[in-house]
This record gives structure tokens, C-alpha cells and sequence, in this order.
């Protein structure tokens, strides 16, 4: 049994549709020949006409300058901020950027340059009522349940949380822990979700949850917590037996193994490393941080969480410059600009609408007819009916800007006829 199915117009359907009229609207005024009159313009409410088409077809754009000031030099930096704004990830773009939304964040990566008038970039955030299309972007990563792999790093979980790091195909976490309140975080509730920019493992509980993030051509984990009352959590990790440490100038060294000593420090960083590789520790604030090198090298961090909290481990080579790493930017928002003008989907709409029910929406008694005129006074758009021959026929011009979600500007010519 063959079924045919109904679909609406396309905007095909409309392009063809609008031409057929446009041929009409010529013929009309050829043809037709209605009549004008002043005094018929002077009595027809055309001001109730324009604000009532104005509000059913235009639209805002809001604007915002991203102002980057980069204190580092590196290509597919990770650019990641809080987001103060409502809306879903598809209805926000920034320029040649693949961005994503994620728990109150913006994502994306940027090219950074610390010297001259490179050291601040200019990007901008478009936010519209209408989707965006991603900028194409070649991804390598590979993301499961278990295991979470790009560039030169695979990191395997387990329930959500980091099991085990590799880094260049060497293990350099051999264990990772967190405890709530002096008790292993529950991990029944877990999640994991991807795309072409990360790969995301959560843990979710009822006091605090644990977001883990692996970034496009990044040797990094991104971890961010959130709780809404205070919690106590500690991070135990064991990991690959560097043989050198720093914090600050006057805080670091060798690393001298076979001691039972624990070595203890109030910091928001700590890197460990040897001739080959490193791993950076980088939190948000300092915590208490306990260095162990007895026959195995360990790391517990203990803080205080009370709302947001996040922390990253940084895998690189050792000759990589690791000091600036806890601040490699600062992303400041600049003041939002509101673009208002017609849209092109709005008046796509309009033309599906029935002539009847606009009216009565509008509050309008008379007939009319609406076309838009671009710069080269060819018609894009009409709506409405044609006046009988002879009729008398009073008629405005009004110019506005058309507006696309870009941002781009266009001036146009909106000629109402009204009888």
C-alpha cells in the first residue's frame, strides 16, 4: 500500500509562489490602474498598519563583544567561561567558532598571542531566536562510557570518574579518588555525554556534583564541582614518579623518593615533572595539598566547595612553560548591542498567515497589501490582497533595516496600500 503524506510549503513552494505575485503586482499597476487619493490617505489609520506589520516581522539580534586578554601564545587554546546569559547552544554563535553550552559555560577554542596587539582578541557572541549552524570542525575524539581519548591523551572511567591517564601511551594516573565529607562521592547516578568540541563524564548526586571534561586537541582534564551547601571534598591521586616539583620560585626541587615523610602546602598549583614530561595540578583557589613520595609519588588536595569549584590536570612535555597556566587568559564581556530590523524567516512566516486572522490579530478593519522593496526596488515580499480595479487606494513608504542573525544590515522600502 503506497501512502501519501501532506508536508507544508517549502521555501521553494514560497520563492515560487512570491514570483507568480510579483508578476501580478506588476500587471496591477499596469493594468488595473487603481486610484490614489490624499484625502483617502490622510483618513486610513496607515501609523496602526506599520507598527502592527513592524511587530510581526522584525526581530532583535543582541550583539556582545568577547574582549580575550591573552597572557599566553598557543594555538587551540581552550576558552572556557561563565555564560550569564538564558537560551540553548543553538541559538548563540561566534565568529568561525565551534561553540558549545554546557552547565552555565561557554566553550570554545581560540588561537591566543601574548605579544603586541596580539595580546587582546576580538570576538562576538550573536544571539538570536533562530538557529545557527556550526562551523565545520574535524574532531578526533574518541568517547565512551569508559574511556575518553584526543591529541595525545586517553583517560579510561570508571562510574564517571577518572580511573586511569595515559599521556603519549605512557600511564601517568595509576589512581584518582573523591570524597564528599570525608566519604567516597556516590556514584549511582552518572552520565556521559560528547560532541565535536568534548567529552563529558558526570557524576550526579544530591549534594554535589562532578563534571569531567576532555577538550579537542588538548592534553587536559577539566573538572568543575557544584554544590549548593558546603562541602568538604578531597582528591586522591597516584600517579607516575616524577622526580621534580614546583609551586613558586621559592617552593620547589627534587623529589626524593623512599621517605615517609608527606610534604605539606596551602597552593592553588603545583607541577610535577622530569626530563621528559610534566603534570600540573591547577585549582581555582588554594587548597591543602599533601605531596607523598614513598616508593610511589601522591598527591591529596582537600577543599572547601560551596556552590561552583573547578580544578584541571594539565599533561605536557617538560620544556613546555607551565607558569602561566593558571590564568592563560581573561575573557571579558563587553557591553551587549540590541540590532533591531525585519527578518527574512519572520516575514517567511508571515506569508503563510491567513489574511483573515491577521487582520483581526492587528486590529485593522481595512484591507491592505504590504510589499518590501530592497535597495534595487525589486519586491522580495508582499502580503495581502490587491484592490479591485478603479477602487480608491491610498498608499505610504516607510524605510527600515532588514536583518539577518549575523548581524548584516540591508536598507529596505516596505510600500503599504490600504482601501
Amino acid at each position: 500500500m503506497r501512502i501519501n503524506s501532506k508536508k507544508g510549503l517549502t521555501e521553494a513552494d514560497w520563492a515560487m509562489s512570491m514570483g507568480i505575485f510579483i508578476l501580478y503586482l506588476a500587471w496591477f499597476f499596469i493594468v488595473v490602474k487603481p486610484t490614489f487619493s490624499p484625502d483617502t490617505k490622510m483618513s486610513l489609520p496607515f501609523d496602526d498598519l506599520k507598527e502592527s506589520f513592524y511587530n510581526e516581522a522584525s526581530w532583535n539580534v543582541n550583539k556582545t563583544p568577547l574582549i580575550i586578554r591573552s597572557n599566553i601564545t598557543g594555538d587551540n587554546e581552550p576558552i572556557i567561561v561563565d555564560f550569564p546569559f538564558k537560551g540553548i547552544t543553538e541559538q548563540y554563535y561566534v565568529e568561525e567558532k565551534y561553540i558549545q553550552i554546557d552547565e552555565g559555560r561557554l566553550f570554545f577554542l581560540a588561537n591566543l598571542d601574548k605579544t603586541g596587539s596580539g595580546s587582546t582578541l576580538l570576538n562576538y557572541l550573536f544571539h538570536s531566536t533562530s538557529n545557527y549552524t556550526q562551523p565545520d570542525i574535524y574532531s578526533d575524539i574518541v568517547s565512551s562510557d569508559e574511556s575518553a581519548s584526543t591529541d595525545s591523551i586517553k583517560i579510561n572511567y570508571n562510574n564517571g570518574l577518572v580511573q586511569q591517564g595515559f599521556f603519549r601511551d605512557s600511564v601517568r594516573i595509576f589512581y584518582y579518588s573523591v570524597k564528599v565529607d570525608g566519604s567516597p562521592i556516590d556514584t549511582s547516578t552518572t552520565s556521559h555525554t560528547y560532541n565535536n568540541l568534548f567529552s563529558k563524564h558526570k557524576v550526579i548526586t544530591p549534594q554535589l556534583n562532578h563534571s569531567s571534561y576532555i577538550i579537542l586537541n588538548n592534553s587536559r582534564i577539566y573538572n568543575f564541582m557544584t554544590s549548593d551547601v558546603e562541602k568538604t571534598v578531597t582528591i586522591g591521586t597516584r600517579i607516575h614518579q616524577y622526580n621534580r616539583f614546583y609551586i613558586n620560585p621559592s617552593t620547589g626541587g627534587a623529589i626524593s623518593y623512599n621517605s615517609s615523610q608527606c610534604d605539606n602546602y596551602n597552593t592553588d598549583y603545583i607541577d610535577l615533572y622530569d626530563d621528559a614530561y610534566g603534570l600540573a595540578f591547577i585549582f581555582d583557589d588554594n587548597v591543602n595539598l599533601e605531596l607523598c613520595h614513598n616508593k610511589n609519588l601522591s598527591i591529596t588536595a582537600e577543599f572547601n566547595v560551596d556552590g561552583r569549584f573547578g580544578y584541571q590536570l594539565l599533561f605536557h612535555s617538560a620544556d613546555d612553560d607551565m607558569t602561566k597556566m593558571a590564568q592563560p587568559y581573561r575573557l571579558i564581556y563587553g557591553a551587549d548591542e540590541v540590532l533591531e530590523g525585519l527578518s527574512d524567516e519572520k516575514l517567511f512566516y508571515l506569508s503563510f498567515k491567513n489574511y483573515s486572522t491577521i487582520k483581526s490579530d492587528w486590529g485593522y478593519s481595512y484591507d491592505f497589501n504590504v510589499t518590501v522593496l530592497n535597495a534595487s526596488n525589486t519586491a522580495i515580499f508582499s502580503y495581502g490582497i490587491m484592490p479591485i480595479r478603479y477602487v480608491t487606494t491610498a498608499g505610504k513608504t516607510y524605510n527600515y533595516n532588514k536583518l539577518d542573525k549575523y548581524g548584516n544590515m540591508s536598507r529596505v522600502s516596505v510600500v503599504l496600500l490600504s482601501w
